[in-house]
């Protein structure tokens, strides 16, 4: 799992690493980084995220592993693993790539066409005011996958 991380003044890769609690050379492979470099405050970082998640959990994958067999052995629907891995039914995946599964008993919705919030609210049962986001602010997109 990842996130975006703004930089702030005086940061450097080693400040960074050390706070997502990774390497160097994982935040250079992350970021395409190549060779020592400055980095430039406000700009963005993608980051590792290590804590755990109640929805999601990270699979490393094993040489001959296939994503069909992940979901068996998961007991997650195939197509959804896919969707979720943002991965098409004939890509390939490589070991010690990281996908995510969902964790028992987590639901999964895939937002359609002319969903509201209502819709949502119908669906997962659950009241989106508890689930708002710090602004407010919700946005329902045709394709989103939704996990409650």
């Amino acid at each position: 799992m990842y996130h975006i991380y703004q930089v702030a003044i005086n940061d450097n890769l080693e400040k960074i690493a050390n706070q997502f609690r990774t390497t160097v050379n994982e935040l250079k492979k992350i970021n395409g980084i190549v060779g020592n470099v400055e980095l430039i405050p406000n700009s963005f970082l993608i980051v590792p995220n290590k804590e755990k998640n109640q929805y999601l959990e990270t699979y490393i994958v094993k040489k001959g592993d296939n994503m069909y067999e992940i979901a068996k052995k998961y007991y997650v629907d195939y197509k959804t693993l896919l969707e979720l891995n943002g991965l098409e039914e004939y890509d390939y995946i490589y070991p010690e790539q990281e996908i995510v599964i969902p964790n028992k008993d987590i639901k999964i919705y895939k937002v359609q066409q002319g969903d509201s919030i209502k819709t949502l609210e119908a669906i997962t049962g659950i009241d989106i005011n508890e689930i708002k986001t710090p602004n407010n602010e919700i946005y329902v997109e045709k394709d989103q996958i939704v996990l409650y």
